[in-house]
């Protein structure tokens, strides 16, 4: 019996994304903002998603990428970006607790792991109540939340495949909206923390 994440909708419903925050990271208005959210580790595969980035920017200038979050891999993975000059392109914020304002401001989020044991994993969440849809490793149960409906499903090992369906995102901002109001359908119904606490008990009953 598997218990699903559960998340907390009222938190959200008053939150207020900063109205000069685009402007605070030199993010202008033409450019398609992409978003990672996720404690740099090598499981997280950022390597892979900066290789992917880095193809994608030789064919689409006006893009950019967030990552939020921080760990054993920063300095590495700064390093990465400055050789490929991609300083000006790719935005390192370290940890934050407003995550929710940045996934705003941004038109996907990204989730490249190798391996994720969440069901689904809550980024995936905070990015539905944002009606912001999602390109996702297909691992774990992912794909339970994650399809051609809700955003893209990724082969995290392959740079092209990550690649190819960052160029699909960015070549059908049209389509966005409504991935993302899918996605935002789904977290209601299935994965607010009324249906978790109610999950949670049904499999308490079970075990007693």
């Amino acid at each position: 019996f598997i218990v699903n994440n559960g998340i907390d909708l009222n938190y959200y419903k008053d939150k207020k994304t900063y109205n000069n925050l685009r402007k605070e990271l030199n993010i202008e208005e033409k450019d398609f903002v992409y978003i990672m959210i996720a404690r740099m580790h090598p499981i997280k595969n950022h390597n892979l998603l900066i290789e992917a980035f880095y193809k994608l920017k030789k064919e689409c200038k006006n893009v950019k990428l967030i990552l939020l979050g921080d760990g054993v891999e920063e300095e590495h993975l700064k390093g990465k970006v400055d050789k490929l000059n991609l300083n000006d392109n790719i935005i390192f914020l370290g940890f934050k607790e407003n995550i929710e304002d940045y996934i705003k401001i941004s038109d996907i989020s990204i989730l490249t792991s190798l391996n994720e044991g969440g069901a689904p994993p809550l980024v995936i969440l905070e990015s539905g109540i944002q009606k912001v849809p999602v390109i996702a490793s297909n691992v774990g149960d992912i794909s339970y939340t994650i399809n051609k409906n809700t955003g893209f499903l990724i082969d995290p090992t392959s740079v092209h495949d990550i690649y190819d369906k960052m160029k699909e995102a960015y070549s059908n901002k049209n389509k966005l909206h409504t991935l993302g109001e899918n996605l935002y359908n789904t977290v209601i119904n299935k994965y607010s923390m009324e249906s978790f606490c109610k999950s949670y008990y049904e499999c308490y009953k079970n075990l007693i």
